[in-house]
């Protein structure tokens, strides 16, 4: 026997069927019993009547055959009212343990009854829940759209089927409930109240909402960024066809969808020379491949972009043609400009190491050559072989241990320096080496590796060594070794000559290369500025922002480079004074007003105390410079607080000019290497704060050329006072 399945409606429509059946049998059973009851009294009054016997007993027998009827009757109806007990046993065990709610209200909203699951939802037990009306479990702003629908199941007599409202549970916390309502009938067909099957579609609820949320931002993500997002349709000749595009293509290159759809080909706007590649790319799409491409683009007014392309296929059901592409386009013209610019700042650092007339080595994290220069080849017996890309472990597999331990410190940000240190090289030959390493820094202030400066001393270790043997045998060897001590002491004296040339020629070579590098930079600036004027056209914010970053990054470089040539000029011998009368407080005031915006910036205070009349007979350049420098490394390196100009005549002679702040501050230990060259006090500092530990070298090599001197005073964050000493008349 097929078993007929029946929705929850129809159990409970056939339960209130067969409790209306129930009454009926009970009505009938009271009658039956009421007619059994005459029928055996009448009986009685016959049998002791006077009437004949056979119209008697034939009543009698039709007394008796209705009786039987009666009591076949009963036991049919007690039979039925058995199967009616069990069957609402039944479907109250299944109106307890179904997953939804089942509730009954009158038609005044309260509740009569509730099975587990309607008194779990709502957070009552049934006892509280009954007489409570349906407005004390419903969100106020629903109630309406409650009442509509229970006002219609009241009119039509027909069941309102999935309305949606919020509860409000005992705890409360808001539920979301989807019901159906349908009426509720007593034994005459009228409708006396309302039942209902609900369920909990809290979590429903939340996720639709979510996921209505992550479309709503896939769609604002879709439109507003500067990468464009495409679907293409492949026609059944292979052809792609433009389905959709984004709003962003029309931004990236200046064309309408209706203008690219009108143009013959797809590939009409890539750059002749990427043509190529991008037909070959859309081929290996169509048999499949997903694929990520970079090439140039021609937008609309003529300017060519480089775009990333991300081209991913779309099968049919059978998996037999590709039926759609999805892709993407990001512009990265900034940064293939980014990394050409990268490219030639390499191509110049490597010229210059290269060509250095001293041994330098410069490595990446991982001690690979980055570059070296000619010196370093000759100096480590390494001829004509290529080091880049090669670890410096390879080249020198002797190394010992202890230099790899000096490495790794180095690139954790310790600087190192030995002024004479063993080597033992791999053929058993020891060779001296003076050296200092380095980390080297990113932009983003990460360490990208390290950098070597060296020089091979052998020759002049083992003079010394000689030296030393003499002196220890001097006594007894002073006759017959007079005459090699003093060729030696000879040698010794042309070595040293050699080496102040070759230091005399490194800051030559320095000078030179720094006017060759200036003649660019200056050219990189001019036209950046240009550029940015708008002199050469309208440009956007981004191009904007990126050539302020190349030209304050050519500004920074060109600083660096005046610094190192002003340094070579001074250590070769080739500065001339421009001697001359001038007032002090012009200079004062010229370099206040240099930094007036860096201290408003800050929010810092600028003072100035400098007596009125001070008349210097000096190179006002070079006197400028050094004040410069001194305020530049006060603002530099103060937070808050103030920056302070003050001068003093001492004995009529000298001026005394002081800069003084309420910055961090330095630290005793520091102090000794203060003005020594690339060196800041605090490494950590390099994060946060530009330079490259050349000012305040600078700076005292100026003072010692005007006839002056430069002190320092300080206390860790407590602030620096640097004091800077010139005649007033340089003689």
């Amino acid at each position: 026997m097929k078993k007929v399945s029946k929705t929850k409606a129809q159990l409970v429509e056939e339960l209130a069927l067969l409790r209306r059946q129930v009454t009926e049998l009970e009505v009938l059973k009271n009658e039956h019993e009421q007619t059994v009851g005459t029928s055996q009294a009448e009986e009685e009054s016959k049998e002791r009547s006077d009437y004949p016997k056979a119209p008697v007993r034939k009543r009698v027998a039709g007394l008796k055959t209705a009786n039987k009827q009666l009591q076949r009757e009963v036991a049919e109806r007690q039979r039925a009212e058995q199967a009616i007990r069990k069957s609402e046993e039944r479907y109250g065990t299944i109106l307890e343990e179904m997953n939804d709610g089942y509730f009954e209200v009158d038609l005044q909203g309260n509740f009569t009854f509730g099975n587990k699951t309607a008194v779990r939802n709502l957070g009552y037990s049934l006892e509280e829940l009954i007489g409570k009306n349906y407005e004390a479990v419903t969100l106020a702003e629903d109630m309406s759209k409650v009442f509509e629908a229970y006002n219609s199941v009241y009119r039509t007599g027909q069941p309102a089927r999935n309305f949606r409202y919020r509860v409000v549970r005992q705890d409360g916390s808001l539920s979301f409930f989807e019901t159906s309502a349908f009426p509720l009938r007593n034994d005459k067909g009228e409708i006396i109240g309302f039942r209902g099957i609900s369920r909990d579609i809290t979590d429903r609820k939340l996720v639709e909402e979510a996921l209505r949320t992550l479309e709503e931002q896939h769609r604002i993500f879709v439109e507003l960024t500067s990468d464009y997002v495409y679907v293409f349709r492949v026609d059944p000749t292979g052809q792609p066809v433009l389905e959709w595009i984004s709003e962003a293509f029309e931004r990236m290159t200046g064309y309408t969808v209706e203008e690219f759809r009108a143009q013959p080909s797809p590939f009409e706007n890539i750059h002749p020379d990427d043509r190529l590649a991008t037909v070959e790319n859309h081929r290996r799409v169509m048999e499949g491949e997903t694929t990520v491409i970079e090439t140039r683009i021609i937008v609309k007014h003529g300017e060519v972009r480089w775009v990333r392309n991300y081209a991913r296929p779309i099968w049919d059901n059978s998996h037999s043609r590709v039926v759609a592409i999805y892709g993407a386009a990001q512009d990265i013209t900034e940064r293939k400009k980014a990394e050409e610019a990268v490219r030639r700042n390499e191509r110049v650092l490597n010229l210059f190491v290269e060509h250095s007339p001293a041994a330098i080595a410069m490595f990446d994290r991982d001690m690979k050559y980055i570059v070296a220069s000619r010196r370093y080849l000759v100096d480590y017996n390494l001829g004509e072989q290529n080091l880049i890309g090669r670890s410096h472990y390879e080249v020198f597999p002797e190394m010992p241990d202890r230099w790899k331990e000096i490495h790794r410190r180095c690139l954790a940000g310790a600087i190192e320096k030995a002024d004479e240190d063993p080597f033992q090289r791999k053929d058993g030959r020891l060779d001296w080496v003076r050296w200092e390493i380095q980390p080297w820094y990113e932009k983003e202030g990460e360490i990208g590796g390290t950098i070597l400066f060296s020089e091979v001393i052998t020759e002049r270790k083992e003079a010394e060594q000689e030296l030393t043997k003499y002196r220890e045998h001097l006594e007894e060897l002073v006759k017959e070794r007079t005459a090699e001590l003093e060729a030696k002491t000879e040698e010794l004296q042309q070595a040293n000559i050699r080496l102040q040339e070759v230091d005399r020629l490194k800051s030559v070579f320095l000078a030179s290369m720094s006017h060759e590098l200036r003649t660019p930079l200056n050219s990189i600036i001019g036209f950046t500025g240009i550029i940015l004027q708008g002199m050469s056209g309208e440009i956007s914010w981004e191009q904007r922002k990126q050539l302020t970053m190349v030209k304050n990054s050519a500004n920074h470089l060109l600083s660096l480079i005046n610094d190192v040539l002003d340094i070579s000029k001074i250590e070769a011998g080739r500065v001339e004074l421009s001697l001359e009368e001038f007032r002090l407080n012009d200079v004062v005031s010229e370099v206040a007003d240099d930094f007036s915006i860096a201290v408003s910036e800050k929010g810092l205070e600028l003072i100035v105390e400098v007596p009125e009349n001070v008349v210097l007979f000096s190179d006002k350049r070079r006197v400028k410079q050094v004040l410069m420098n001194l305020v530049s490394n006060a603002v530099k390196f103060t937070e808050r607080g103030a920056v302070k100009i003050a001068a003093r005549v001492l004995d009529g002679e000298k001026l005394e000019l002081c800069v003084s702040d309420t910055g961090i501050g330095i630290k005793e230990e520091d102090m000794s290497r203060l003005f020594e060259p690339f060196q800041q006090v605090d490494m950590s500092l390099r994060k946060r704060h530009e330079g490259t530990g050349l000012g305040l070298y600078l700076t005292r090599k100026l003072a010692d050329l005007l006839g002056g001197d430069v002190s320092a005073k300080s206390r860790d964050i407590k602030g620096s006072e640097f004091t800077f000493t010139i005649p007033l008349r340089k003689a």
